[in-house]
């Protein structure tokens, strides 16, 4: 860590599951800001997703069987972890899903900050730190993975202020977050 900046860890353990804003599903707040926010939604039936106008979206599914999409029409099947940008006043909705699957959601205000959302492979140690001016935030997938202090379990995460850092060691998937407030 740098600066004396602290980065935290989000315990996925702590974390209480909400209702969808329509109903139809629930989520978990990994970490928020009032422009911006992370969540793991769960997935069981097919449906629409609710609406956000203002707000653009980044989605990555967590399970292996993936989750196909239909975004403004148009059908869009996603393999694990593979990222997916649409506005958040489109029509979207879960297609042909057959069993109950998680996808990580990155919500940002448009206007106010920029949001990016991609997969980074841990094989062995490597050093994060927040965005310029931003907040990173870094999330275990899956794999044997430490650091911010001790072991870090699925779904946990690390909270990177600006001016933080961490070292994370390890072998696993993790989605790696980044909030930036060009404008």
């Amino acid at each position: 860590m740098t600066g004396g900046v602290v980065a935290s860890v989000l315990r996925a353990g702590d974390r209480v599951g909400v209702p969808w804003r329509n109903g139809g599903g629930t989520t978990t707040v990994v970490a928020a800001e009032p422009d911006w926010r992370v969540s793991i939604a769960t997935i069981s039936e097919a449906g629409d997703f609710s609406a956000f106008p203002g707000v653009d979206r980044v989605l990555m599914p967590l399970s292996p069987a993936g989750l196909t999409l239909a975004i403004a029409g148009r059908i869009r099947p996603l393999v694990q972890y593979e990222t997916v940008s649409f506005a958040g006043e489109e029509e979207v909705a879960s297609v042909d899903v057959s069993s109950t699957g998680l996808d990580l959601n990155l919500m940002t205000r448009r206007g106010e900050c920029d949001g990016s959302l991609e997969l980074s492979r841990l094989d062995g140690t490597q050093s994060f730190s927040a965005v310029d001016g931003g907040t990173t935030l870094v999330i275990v997938l899956d794999g044997d993975v430490s650091g911010a202090g001790g072991p870090l379990l699925n779904h946990d995460a690390v909270l990177l202020p600006s001016g933080a850092a961490v070292e994370l060691t390890g072998h696993g998937a993790l989605a790696v977050v980044g909030v930036s407030r060009p404008y």
